[in-house]
């Protein structure tokens, strides 16, 4: 995404972060688009209260978002919605995740979400690209920190 256009979060406070996690909200941690606005990407965190660990749990957890996914993508206008689990590369791991196709105002829209697992709590990590599919260039933008 190069430059970042915006980039937002819920709270930036990580003692306020826990205790709104620990009270079972969902935090929207970041959000960052790019300057044409063409691509972006959102990760969002929960307590899931069960560790999402292995592939197996991760993509029947994914499979059975599809609905959801389609119903609120329908409701922002979202037509030809296309929704399946796949595999990705993301931080140097092979990874599941849900791909989705979808038009908009007769322009292609692409969705990569990925669902990370620690400890009892859930990251999810949405890119989404318009026109062309740049999703997987958007997640490889992210590095681990040490």
């Amino acid at each position: 995404m190069g430059s970042l256009h915006g980039a937002l979060s819920d709270l930036t406070d990580n003692e306020a972060i826990k205790k709104e996690l620990e009270k079972g909200q969902t935090i929207f941690e970041f959000f960052a688009t790019s300057a044409d606005s063409l691509q972006n990407v959102n990760i969002l965190i929960e307590r899931s209260g069960i560790a999402i660990s292995s592939l197996v749990n991760t993509a029947l957890n994914l499979e059975s978002s599809i609905p959801l996914v389609k119903q609120q993508l329908e409701s922002q206008g979202m037509t030809d919605i296309k929704a399946k689990v796949g595999k990705i590369q993301f931080l140097g791991e092979e990874m599941n995740c849900l791909n989705v196709n979808a038009t908009y105002n007769n322009i292609p829209v692409y969705m990569k979400q990925i669902l990370l697992s620690q400890s009892g709590f859930f990251c999810s990590v949405t890119a989404s690209s318009f026109k062309d599919d740049l999703t997987q260039k958007v997640l490889d933008q992210f590095q681990q920190t040490e």
